[in-house]
């Protein structure tokens, strides 16, 4: 059985390893492979605990409804002119007069 001499070369170097992608190399194996037989040996080093997450970039921001200071994640098309969808239904009601019974209907 090939899969018992992986799976034991794969418990002896998981702790030399920081990525199943380089404990696929080393064993010259598919990654998918190793993923698989990380599951079934329940090896969990390099699930959650090892994953570096990239800061999320905000920036403080006034609403222009309430003048509350609110924070935003930093997006390429998004300009989060108010700090709640409340807020925002209110300007839209003041702007373009919804909600106050004066349609042009």
């Amino acid at each position: 059985m090939p899969n018992r001499g992986i799976k034991t070369q794969l418990l002896s170097i998981v702790d030399e390893c920081k990525t199943q992608r380089e404990a696929a190399l080393r064993l010259n194996a598919c990654e998918q492979y190793i993923f698989t037989l990380t599951r079934e040996l329940g090896i969990t080093k390099w699930r959650q605990k090892n994953r570096v997450h990239k800061k999320t970039k905000t920036e403080k921001k006034f609403c222009e409804e309430c003048g509350e200071v609110f924070t935003k994640k930093i997006f390429s098309n998004n300009p989060a002119r108010f700090c709640s969808k409340k807020c925002q239904g209110k300007w839209l009601g003041k702007t373009y007069g919804f909600g106050n019974g004066n349609s042009n209907r």
